[in-house]
């Protein structure tokens, strides 16, 4: 392995520096006799993983930020094991915060956000609020709060960032792209709002005599699969006979919830998800009961 720079001079410190460093053996070797390449162990993994990270550190011509790289290398080391999962790095509050959010006094701005290449994006906006009524819309991109660049590497880190004084405001400015492809920057002043108390299911109606409507914004919660359950109890004393189950732009949460939800639709006994893993506890399957 050779780390390669721009820098002619780094690059010969690289060579020299990482040569003992890594003692990997050749293309050659290994293939004129498998017996003779000895696998790598944990412990010298990690040695190397911490001289090539001290190599950066003291010999890169540019100051680096090795908190993020570490976390970089954590992403790489997910993305190869399983895609799908991913790791939310903890945050300190400062004590006047850490003070106001322990009293209950720090409320949120309702929208949902996922991270896309290391940038903030809204993936949903609690349907409900006075926030969804402030023209945004999923995939817009998060540039600015209040005029400065945002500072948040995870969406509950920047849930915390954004949140404050209850029915105060902030102004985000966003960069959407237009269908045609274009793109243009808009700024937003959203509210700060107590989220706590509005359903999951905001739209419940007949779209006619036999159609009904119910959209779920989120699984997120103890209480979406009962207000579901409520929704379609009077939606069937309306008649209804057929249904139209809207998850556009659901944030997803809960796997209880979902399971529940499920349950609502699917015969019992019916398998809802299954999950598995090298530890017994892990492994679950999830029927309609």
């Amino acid at each position: 392995m050779i780390i390669r720079s721009s820098v002619a001079a780094y690059r010969l410190v690289a060579y020299g520096a990482l040569l003992g460093l890594l003692a990997i053996p050749s293309l050659a070797t290994a293939q004129s006799s498998a017996a003779v390449v000895k696998q790598r162990t944990l412990y010298e993994d990690i040695q190397m993983f911490s001289g090539v990270l001290n190599h950066l550190r003291q010999n890169h011509p540019d100051s680096l930020d090795t908190h993020k790289l570490i976390l970089e290398a954590i992403y790489g080391m997910l993305r190869a094991a399983d895609p799908h999962s991913y790791v939310i790095p903890a945050f300190r509050l400062e004590p006047e915060r850490q003070r106001a959010l322990r009293e209950g006094k720090l409320f949120p701005v309702p929208i949902d956000w996922q991270f896309v290449d290391g940038a903030p994006v809204i993936a949903s906006v609690i349907a409900g609020t006075k926030t969804a009524q402030a023209d945004l819309l999923p995939g817009d991109e998060l540039l600015a709060i209040d005029g400065e660049p945002v500072q948040a590497g995870s969406p509950m880190e920047l849930e915390m960032v954004l949140a404050g004084d209850r029915n105060s405001t902030v102004t985000l400015r966003i960069e959407r792209r237009r269908s045609d492809g274009s793109l243009t920057q808009l700024e937003r002043v959203v509210r700060r709002e107590k989220v706590g108390d509005i359903t999951a299911v905001p739209v419940v109606t007949m779209l006619d005599e036999q159609t009904g409507y119910v959209r779920i914004t989120t699984f997120m919660g103890d209480k979406v699969a009962d207000d579901l359950h409520d929704a379609l109890g009077r939606l069937e004393k309306r008649g209804m006979k057929r249904l139209v189950l809207d998850l556009r732009n659901n944030a997803g949460g809960s796997v209880d919830e979902a399971h529940r939800i499920a349950g609502e639709f699917l015969p019992k006994g019916a398998i809802v998800y299954t999950s598995e893993g090298r530890k017994k506890e892990v492994t679950d399957t999830g029927r309609v009961q």
